[in-house]
């Protein structure tokens, strides 16, 4: 009886531990363990989908953000183009009567000069178009030069305008600087030979509200041909 219960203990022992390598543990402990070790990579695949999600839509919103950016640069480039001379870089007719009427309407002092080439016909006729267009341009950058802070800018042909809100003695002044600096004249491309350049300059100051903006145009349009008929390349100041 001792042996067969000595073979039975041995039996059940060795049917445990058979049991015990196959059966999983299932205490709680190891449980909770593996079941926070599922929600945790769940978690880090949710966090990473979000991550994403938010990557894609940073990009994309992005990408309307300099959609947007470049429509209004072009917008603006489109605006600047439209009031810009675009032989000489000069502002154009529109800009002056915008600028004009902006001063006028706000009932400032100011002063507008109309001035052109002095012969430039003959003189575009004598060297070429290409020469007639480095005048123009030089004529512009000396403008710049001699008028800072001013606005400068090509009527038309070889016309150009003025408006400053300085002091029509300083206007003058400047005027009359402008006329010593563009007697050097320019060097042609094509020759190498220095031409000199004159030009006629007419100037009226504005101290009050005009009804129509054209009017002052026609009285400064008025005083630079007052000063071509007083022997061209001079200023003169109109009423």
């Amino acid at each position: 009886e001792l042996g067969i219960s000595h073979l039975k203990s041995g039996l059940i022992n060795e049917s445990v531990n058979r049991y015990s390598q196959v059966i999983p543990d299932l205490s709680f402990s190891s449980f909770l363990e593996k079941y926070n070790s599922h929600i945790m990579k769940g978690v880090i695949i949710f966090l990473f989908m979000i991550l994403i999600i938010v990557l894609v839509y940073n990009h994309s919103l992005n990408k309307e953000k300099r959609k947007v950016i470049a429509a209004r640069e072009r917008a603006l480039m489109a605006a600047s183009d439209a009031r810009t001379d675009s032989l000489t870089g000069a502002r154009n007719r529109r800009a002056f009567y915008e600028v004009l009427e902006d001063l006028n309407n706000a009932g400032k002092h100011f002063v507008v000069g109309f001035l052109d080439v002095d012969d430039f016909k003959e003189f575009n006729n004598r060297y070429g178009h290409e020469t007639g267009d480095q005048v123009l341009r030089f004529m512009v950058k000396t403008l710049q030069y001699a008028f800072p802070e001013c606005f400068i800018g090509r009527f038309g042909g070889d016309e150009f305008v003025l408006i400053s809100e300085k002091d029509l003695d300083i206007v003058k002044r400047q005027s009359e600087d402008f006329l010593r600096l563009i007697k050097d004249g320019i060097v042609v491309r094509e020759t190498g030979i220095r031409v000199s350049v004159g030009s006629s300059i007419g100037l009226v100051q504005i101290t009050r509200k005009v009804p129509d903006i054209r009017d002052i145009q026609n009285q400064a349009d008025i005083a630079m041909y007052r000063a071509k008929r007083m022997g061209k390349n001079r200023v003169f100041v109109g009423s």
